[in-house]
């Protein structure tokens, strides 16, 4: 079916087939779609020449900087007005941006280019300036698009429906070709970050290599880090949200924010069972690929690390958890170079280790810990 109907798109049984794509791709899309992020250049008025960068997410723009700059504006966002793109009011935003990153003394002599990523905003938002005709409404004007996300990969990889007549017994969208390659190609790289060009951008010769296949730019493109993306903290009310999500919990309560990277993981174990034998063991794969094991002589590691007093291993099967513990050994051959090490990078003597290598070891360390632990 897969291969006949794209050629024969008017015969009646293909609908199905087409249906099925359909679907697949609309969820691809949702679990790779990005928060929004503007990125900024300071521009001299006299001969547009850079000045500096800077990167923002446009949530962080409209709650945290909006609300300690936002009284220095010549004239304040609109009352009740909800921004959930850059474009809906660039030229304040704009002028927002100036007031936050550039010194008063300063901030005539320079204007900001922002460029916007594509995307959604990512967490839910209250208007800039709350309408005080309605004062008891919900807490949020915007719904952010996190549980869209996690709910897409959950799709991608359920294998459970409540159809009794579907024929699609114990398979999954991800059981496809297609979607299977770009799913794991889209995890891989929200998993790796940008740790590989960054580094191999600095030097003549590349140290590290790319473990991730190559992913559809309409389904992700790497623009920001998941590792570094948090999801919003919780009403009290939404616990049972919290729950299906899998979100961390103490004594029955969500309390803080939840990192976006692991969730995104969590979803794939927790979608990823079936009772038919053969969907099972589908399942079991996937949940190898995202997952990683503590020591025990249960488990056939082919490679070990200690973090956080823990003893992890991973098999031969923990796509994403050799991929970092060999990127980390990697990153350690590298710091055996010590005139690479030690060569500053600032006027402040940073090295090269402290301002580059040591933070994507960290990185790298902080991401292993999100792995879910299989059992």
């Amino acid at each position: 079916m897969a291969e006949f109907c794209p050629t024969h798109q008017t015969y009646w049984f293909c609908a199905s087939q087409r249906a099925v794509n359909k679907a697949a791709d609309t969820f691809l899309k949702i679990a790779g779609m990005n928060d929004i992020y503007l990125h900024v250049t300071y521009k001299m008025n006299s001969d547009d020449s850079a000045a500096f960068t800077k990167v923002h997410s446009l949530e962080d723009l409209l709650a945290r900087i909006y609300r300690l700059n936002g009284n220095q504006l010549d004239e304040s966002i609109d009352v009740g007005k909800i921004i959930t793109s850059f474009e809906q009011d660039p030229e304040k935003l704009k002028q927002l941006l100036v007031k936050a990153d550039v010194v008063p003394a300063y901030q005539d002599l320079v204007y900001a280019d922002v460029t916007a990523s594509k995307g959604r905003l990512l967490n839910g938002l209250k208007a800039p300036q709350s309408n005080p005709n309605h004062p008891y409404v919900n807490e949020r004007d915007v719904l952010g698009m996190w549980p869209d996300k996690l709910l897409a990969v959950r799709q991608l990889l359920t294998r459970k429906s409540p159809r009794s007549t579907t024929g699609r017994t114990y398979y999954a969208l991800a059981d496809t070709a297609k979607v299977h390659d770009q799913l794991q190609g889209m995890l891989c790289h929200m998993t790796m970050g940008n740790t590989v060009n960054d580094l191999n951008g600095y030097l003549t010769n590349p140290a590290l290599k790319n473990a991730c296949a190559d992913v559809d730019p309409q389904y992700y493109s790497s623009d920001v880090d998941y590792a570094d993306q948090q999801i919003e903290a919780l009403p009290s009310y939404a616990t049972s949200l919290g729950r299906y999500f899998g979100l961390p919990q103490s004594t029955g309560e969500m309390k803080g924010k939840s990192n976006l990277l692991q969730m995104m993981l969590k979803q794939v174990v927790l979608a990823s069972h079936d009772s038919d034998y053969r969907g099972e063991e589908k399942a079991r794969v996937w949940r190898e690929f995202a997952g990683i094991h503590l020591a025990s002589d249960a488990v056939s590691s082919v490679k070990a690390i200690s973090l956080q007093g823990k003893n992890y291993v991973a098999t031969d099967e923990n796509t994403l958890a050799l991929a970092l513990i060999e990127q980390l050994e990697q990153l350690d051959k590298l710091m055996t170079n010590k005139p690479l090490m030690d060569h500053v990078m600032n006027a402040d003597g940073a090295t090269f280790k402290e301002l580059i290598v040591d933070p994507m070891v960290a990185r790298d360390k902080r991401v292993l810990t999100y792995l879910p632990v299989l059992s």
